[in-house]
């Protein structure tokens, strides 16, 4: 799980590095398919805790767990159009 939450922290810390700072939105969703009481779900949480942390508060993750915004494809598809900036469904 900890790989996992590096390797996540690392996809976001290059999407930071290639974009534009007044072009990024400021509240990210993050979409997650585990229940909330799952190991998943809580590195999820820490993960949005640690970014609001190192950015000062000025970035903001939104938890979506236990696919409140759907399954895998209907993550992947939201990603694909804007609408979800993260989904973490292993």
């Amino acid at each position: 799980m900890e790989r996992k939450l590096i390797l996540i922290a690392c996809v976001i810390g290059l999407v930071f590095l290639f974009t534009n700072n007044m072009v990024f939105a400021k509240t990210f969703k993050l979409g997650t398919v585990f229940p909330e009481d799952q190991p998943d779900s809580k590195g999820a949480v820490l993960f949005k805790k640690l970014v609001e942390e190192a950015t000062g508060g000025e970035i903001e993750i939104k938890v979506f767990p236990n696919s409140q915004l759907g399954g895998p494809k209907e993550m992947f598809s939201q990603m694909q159009l804007g609408a979800l900036e993260m989904g973490y469904y292993g």
